[in-house]
């Protein structure tokens, strides 16, 4: 290529470059600029040995020739410290590096011209940072895959463009030629050593994994014995491959072995454990399973024709079934619950084992879950991962008895009696399953014993001087009964108790004309049984259209209407006492200033009904004012009755 044309490439590549620009970049930017154009970077960048300086030198391999197509080729942004940190064994990025992206060589975007050309590779790149002057730099594996590849080389660190209104082609950024001059070895991995089991000698063995190596090389494979002795190396290889590498047995004898391979470049991977000859357990069938359950099947090798020995857990049991690839067996009755070890015992020795688990029994449900004290009740217990027997019992704790009825391995009915000294609160409620497995199964809180209570009086209030008959109290969770009792309260007289179950009663109630007036309590006792309804009952001051003043031995006595409206002559006001027809008693009536307004002497005797009327006038003759007036009557020089009255003219 002469100089002439040689610039007329650089300028059409110019040319090319920009146009590529607003297309790829266009959609980059889309993708990634971020909100905050301070975080903003991007980059245009490559090896494609231009010699105009454009796109830098070449990227080579350790005996710098040129790397070959498809070689694996990473951007990377060194973090925040701009530092270029190694890869570690497994040639993944490490530190606060950040794989920007992957890329081989022979991909040179947008450059045609250096498309799948040894050594070359152009690509660019737009996204975020979080310091300031991020830095990028570039990895050269040489091998198409990290895997494969043994030696890498970095690219010195170069400056992105950061300026967000300016795509990167002005940073158009020719990296100078480097090397893969870094040895580089990953360590085999070891997955999987197949088959399990004795193989005749001059048979293969299978070993696979990863990272063993393209080539075998100054490659091997060893089989270090577990019980101790030395080593044996595979002598012959039928195959050596990255991911699997394939031997003749050597001669194993029956133990157990760690397996190494050792790849070409000397690092070593090792799998544990190789059983060879011993029995070896693959799977187990029915996990989790109830104590007790049947046909659980242990699928392996080498478990020998005639039977060896079983463990589960510290059990042994006796399998129902034994061959070499299968074993089935009973979950032990007596097995704890939980992830169980599963092994099993030859002449050769112990197997590998393998997990099982027990499930753990416990109480769901109690239906009802709730009683009062006094209840015979059913109760349906229900259980999960149960094995209830027909001699299952049940407790609901002190002062209980319980008659269990068996239905199914995970329910029961119960009867339950509940004595009226029972705490109340929450119980425990135990189960007993008299079953081989002889458990105890507690479940708190399965149970309330709930306390009773006073629900309601009807009628809910009386007045003094009043009597009531078949008064209807209402209880819930009571036990109402023959000897059950009522209190009103000071004043009122019950009688008459009468209950028509265990939470319904009625009674006869008289209210004294000194009852106090106001909400009261009721307590209804039922042997050690009381409920109270708080101010359920109110004792009022009417009765009749009247109101109950005063109440004395042989004197009671009753105003009324009151309050009293003296204009309204209609409706006078009246006390009616109890005393005897024609019985001499003397009627004064005070204002609140102790002053006499009108009076009533013993010479005039009470009318047949036993009645005194007042028109609300004076001993004057005059309408008395609106206020409080205090009644006070006596007989033999005294006082018999007292009380107060309400005037309000309208």
């Amino acid at each position: 290529m002469n100089k002439n044309l040689l610039k007329r490439s650089v300028v059409g590549k110019g040319m090319v470059q920009k146009t590529m620009l607003i297309i790829v970049f266009g959609l980059v930017l889309c993708a990634f600029a971020s909100p905050s154009y301070a975080a903003y970077f991007s980059f245009y960048a490559g090896c494609d040995n231009n010699l105009d300086g454009f796109g830098g030198g070449k990227v080579q391999n350790q005996l710098s020739s040129d790397l070959p197509v498809g070689s694996v080729i990473q951007y990377i942004y060194a973090g925040p410290d701009a530092t270029i940190q190694p890869p570690d064994a497994s040639g993944n990025i490490t530190g606060d590096d950040v794989l920007l992206l992957t890329t081989s060589v022979g991909d040179d975007i947008p450059w045609s011209g250096f498309i799948n050309t040894p050594g070359c590779f152009y690509n660019g790149y737009s996204t975020t940072y979080t310091t300031a002057g991020p830095k990028i730099y570039v990895r050269a594996w040489n091998s198409s895959a990290i895997g494969s590849s043994t030696y890498y080389g970095n690219s010195a660190l170069f400056n992105p463009n950061t300026d967000p209104s300016n795509p990167p082609m002005p940073n158009d950024t020719g990296i100078a030629t480097f090397s893969t001059n870094v040895a580089f070895v990953l360590t085999p991995a070891i997955s999987n050593v197949s088959p399990i089991g004795a193989t005749a000698a001059g048979s293969t063995i299978t070993i696979s994994g990863s990272n063993f190596g393209s080539t075998q090389g100054t490659g091997k494979v060893r089989f270090v014995p577990l019980a101790g002795g030395a080593s044996v190396e595979a002598a012959s290889y039928t195959s050596w491959g990255s991911t699997s590498v394939v031997v003749t047995n050597p001669g194993l004898t029956t133990g157990t072995y760690e397996v190494t391979v050792t790849s070409n470049s000397g690092t070593t991977g090792t799998w544990q454990t190789f059983y060879y000859g011993i029995s070896h357990a693959n799977s187990i069938s029915g996990s989790p399973a109830n104590r007790g359950a049947t046909g659980i099947t242990i699928s392996g090798i080498n478990f020998g024709a005639s039977a060896g020995t079983l463990h589960f857990g510290s059990l042994t049991p006796t399998a129902t079934s034994w061959s070499n690839t299968s074993i089935t067996f009973t979950v032990p009755a007596t097995a704890a619950t939980g992830s169980n070890n599963v092994y099993i015992t030859t002449a050769a020795g112990d197997s590998n084992t393998i997990a099982f688990t027990v499930n753990s029994t416990m109480l769901i449900v109690c239906a009802p879950n709730s009683a009062y004290k006094g209840d015979t009740i059913s109760v349906g217990i229900t259980g999960t991962n149960t094995d209830f027997v027909p001699s299952t019992t049940v407790s609901f704790g002190s002062n209980t008895s319980t008659t269990t009825t068996y239905v199914s391995a995970t329910s029961l009915t119960c009867l339950v009696t509940i004595d009226t000294s029972a705490a109340q609160g929450a119980r425990t409620v135990t189960v007993t399953t008299n079953n081989p497995y002889a458990e105890t199964i507690p479940q708190g809180s399965a149970f309330t014993i709930n306390t009773p209570s006073f629900t309601s009086v009807t009628p809910n209030s009386g007045a003094q001087g009043s009597t009531h008959t078949g008064v209807a109290i209402v209880g819930t969770g009571t036990h109402f009964g023959g000897t059950t009792t009522v209190d009103f309260g000071s004043n009122i007289t019950v009688s008459n108790i009468s209950a028509s179950n265990a939470t319904h009663l009625t009674c006869d109630i008289v209210i004294s004309t000194e009852a106090t007036l106001g909400a009261r309590n009721v307590v209804v006792t039922t042997g050690g049984e009381t409920v109270t309804g708080t101010g359920v009952f109110t004792v009022t001051a009417t009765a009749s259209g009247g109101q109950l003043i005063y109440e004395k031995a042989g004197g009671i006595m009753m105003a009324y209407p009151n309050p009293f409206d003296p204009n309204d002559k209609a409706n006078p006001l009246k006390m009616l006492f109890n005393t005897a027809t024609g019985e001499a008693v003397d009627i004064y009536i005070f204002d609140t200033n102790a002053r006499i307004i009108y009076q009533r002497r013993s010479a005039d005797p009470l009318a047949a009904d036993r009645t005194v009327t007042w028109d609300g006038e004076t001993s004057y003759g005059e309408v008395v004012e609106n206020g409080l007036y205090l009644i006070r009557v006596v007989k033999d020089g005294k006082l018999v009755a007292k009380g107060k009255i309400l005037v309000i003219k309208k």
